[in-house]
């Protein structure tokens, strides 16, 4: 498949546009980029027009500096907004849904259907919401982060096949592709 490759201005974000039909917008997982979609833009692309976005400081996309979702889905909209000006249908995985879920929150005229896959609108369990990681796990991250990156990476390219009955097959596919388009940004990491 060839994806049309982007002119990126200053700030724009690294989106692979494809097909045709309508709009759908995919944002990827913490640590990942846009060529973890592959598969489900090969199934989509005949009747819908992908765009697979790279998030600030993953893949080709340069971090800024955004420290909060509402920073993200500033930048995310403007970069989009470059590319159709038409209601988007959009899909979100792990953090990019988080993101998602609140650019369906502060822009819901531009958000035709929101898809969330395996995401939540919140990582961390609280009393009012225990559907979520300990936060113990999270700040072990958190720390491992700081010490080795990478093998915090593919430690949670692990937690993404967990239970699966392909899990060695899928585990591979997914390292395969983790530093296919460069290293993500530690602090957009960290910020993740």
């Amino acid at each position: 498949m060839s994806m049309a490759e982007p002119m990126l201005d200053k700030g724009m974000l690294h989106i692979e546009s494809t097909g045709q039909g309508e709009d759908v917008v995919l944002l990827h997982g913490w640590g990942m980029h846009g060529a973890y979609w592959q598969g489900l833009v090969d199934g989509l692309k005949d009747n819908y027009r992908l765009h697979c976005v790279d998030l600030p400081g993953h893949g080709k996309s340069v971090y800024q500096g955004e420290q909060s979702t509402e920073e993200f889905v500033a930048r995310i909209l403007t970069s989009i907004e470059r590319l159709t000006d038409r209601p988007f249908h959009l899909i979100g995985w792990s953090l990019g849904g988080l993101i998602s879920q609140k650019m369906a929150l502060l822009h819901a005229e531009k958000i035709g259907k929101l898809i969330l896959v395996a995401s939540s609108p919140c990582f961390v369990k609280r009393i009012n919401w225990p559907h979520a990681m300990a936060a113990e796990v999270l700040n072990g991250f958190a720390e491992n982060l700081q010490r080795d990156y990478k093998t915090t990476l593919v430690r949670f390219l692990a937690l993404q096949v967990w239970g699966s009955d392909n899990q060695k097959q899928e585990l591979r596919e997914l390292k395969e592709k983790l530093f296919s388009r460069g290293e993500p940004d530690r602090q957009a990491l960290a910020t993740g």
